[in-house]
């Protein structure tokens, strides 16, 4: 699982970039709503922090988060970038002969 979340850089398409605040335990079913993951590995270790010291977490996703939704799970949320297109790497997906 954590390959798979590094491996976001490296996806395709429009990329909805935020950052959620919060204290106490990560709201998990959040990475799975908005299919998003952490944009570093810190921010990965930060996620499974359980501690009552406030704490941010960058996140990257394909679908808008809700910024609503988020707030009623306890945690503040900021968009950082909204979508953001990221570079096609046309080798990496084309092979030849067509």
């Amino acid at each position: 699982m954590v390959q798979y979340m590094m491996g976001l850089k490296s996806m395709i398409g429009k990329m909805y970039r935020f950052q959620m605040i919060g204290v106490g335990k990560f709201p998990y079913q959040v990475l799975t709503e908005y299919r998003g993951a952490p944009e570093t590995k810190a921010d990965l270790q930060v996620m499974f922090e359980d501690t009552q010291k406030r704490r941010s977490v960058n996140l990257a996703s394909r679908v808008k988060p809700d910024e609503k939704n988020i707030k009623k799970l306890g945690w503040d949320i900021h968009i950082i970038h909204d979508p953001t297109s990221l570079r096609d790497d046309y080798n990496l997906y084309h092979t030849w002969p067509c």
